[in-house]
């Protein structure tokens, strides 16, 4: 049995118009009928870029595929759809296959020099998707098309996590590109209800950094915070920032952080003078957040 979706939305950014014409055996009218042209007009992807994220709207289990052109224009004003997909589930693998976005246009004025106020932003594509639905179906891979070239997946899902990476790659370890679409290897966590981050910004000397994580532990045990570690399996903090921890919170009291300052751990530190270095302990500001959609 083929399940199939078409998800297609309108996003807008910067663009500069080059010379377009249609191909002859192009398609030369939109769904509904309207003729394409130089100000309106399907664009070809360029540089897709395939990685998986997650964001605190989705329920337990949920993710997103993320695809999000990194070749489009970047200068002028026009409105970009957002790029449409379909999503179809095919034995033990799920098939997304993915089309030309809308370039429209048709609002501006040629030669006017009028300066675009629209926010920047690159067409995208969002497919969220259910590890438990994926595992009762026994998906194990995703294939990635585009104007019929594929490129494939593994998935491994679990109750705690979701992994991705290139199918002919070595597991995890490189990016794959075929045509005009780059899979990139990713890992989404399926974090507790009530995880935080901890981060420590000010904590920038390698002595500062030493024992930062010690720390911040018994502060964040003072408070009923609890390393996420203790809770996921072989969890490995996704940042490459060393000030930033994660735990998980009793009770929703942080569910709305967003950076506030929680209290300051004293780490050792030097202060330089003319004549002699002196050791001192240094008070750094500790401030809280939920993670972003991307951590």
């Amino acid at each position: 049995m083929l399940k199939r979706n078409l998800l297609v939305s309108t996003i807008c950014m910067g663009l500069g118009l080059a010379g377009y014409a249609l191909p002859a055996q192009a398609q030369t009218l939109d769904s509904e009928g309207v003729a394409y042209s130089e100000q309106y007009h399907p664009e070809p992807l360029r540089n897709v870029n395939i990685t998986l994220t997650r964001d605190v709207s989705l329920m337990p289990g949920q993710f997103i595929i993320h695809a999000e052109e990194g070749g489009a224009y970047s200068s002028g004003c026009a409105e970009l759809s957002q790029i449409p997909v379909e999503v179809e589930y095919l034995a033990n693998f799920l098939r997304l296959t993915y089309h030309n976005y809308i370039l429209d246009s048709r609002d501006q004025l040629k030669g006017t020099g009028t300066t675009c106020n629209k926010p920047m932003s690159p067409p995208t594509a969002k497919v969220i998707l259910d590890s438990a639905m994926l595992a009762a179906k026994g998906i194990e891979k995703i294939r990635f098309m585009y104007h019929g070239q594929p490129i494939e997946a593994d998935l491994e899902l679990s109750d705690q996590r979701v992994r991705m990476w290139p199918a002919l790659s070595r597991e995890g370890l490189a990016d794959m590109q075929v045509g005009n679409i780059k899979t990139v290897p990713s890992t989404v966590w399926f974090y507790p209800e009530n995880t935080v981050i901890l981060s420590v910004p000010g904590a920038k000397t390698e002595q500062e950094l030493a024992d930062l994580r010690e720390k911040v532990d018994r502060l964040a045990t003072s408070r009923g915070l609890s390393p996420l570690e203790d809770h996921l399996t072989g969890f490995k903090s996704p940042l490459k920032d060393k000030t930033a921890f994660y735990y998980v919170a009793k009770g929703d009291r942080y569910s709305q952080a967003q950076g506030e300052l929680l209290d300051y751990v004293s780490v050792d530190s030097v202060k330089f003078g003319l004549e002699a270095d002196e050791p001192i302990q240094k008070p750094l500001a500790v401030h809280i957040r939920r993670p972003r959609p991307t951590e």
